[in-house]
């Protein structure tokens, strides 16, 4: 399958994970919806930080992650579908795309992608207009 999601899991498996490069776990799915059609809901965080402490000072600042996807206009959903963003606590809430049977996220040790049977989803939201 080469669609959008499978192209955005190339690019975060070919690109470095970096809060001073852009390439951080929320502004690299702020990408990925752009590449979907969506306006960039990363445009008030992009270049206002340069590290760690910086990128988690904004997630707070406003609101949390779950308010900052809000923020994008995408329906909630009980039934997430391949491509859907979702929302997961482990030892803090993560972002991720929906694969099906797993959840890819973007983190410091590279793309991974864990099985639903290991995580519960706190909240999901429909990517409905992503070209196939």
């Amino acid at each position: 399958m080469n669609d959008v999601v499978s192209q955005t899991l190339k690019k975060w498996r070919q690109t470095s994970f970096g809060y001073d490069n852009e390439n951080d776990c929320l502004l690299s799915l702020a990408d990925y919806l752009i590449d979907c059609g969506y306006p960039d809901f990363g445009q008030k965080f992009r270049g206002t930080f340069q590290d760690e402490k910086g990128a988690y000072g904004h997630i707070i600042q406003y609101g949390g992650e779950e308010f900052i996807i809000a923020e994008t206009g995408l329906n909630e959903t009980n039934s997430p579908k391949r491509g859907d963003i979702v929302l997961v606590e482990m030892e803090r809430k993560v972002a991720g795309i929906f694969l099906g049977e797993k959840i890819a996220f973007r983190t410091k040790r590279g793309v991974i992608e864990v099985n639903l049977k290991f995580l519960k989803i706190f909240k999901a939201w429909k990517v409905e207009t992503c070209p196939q």
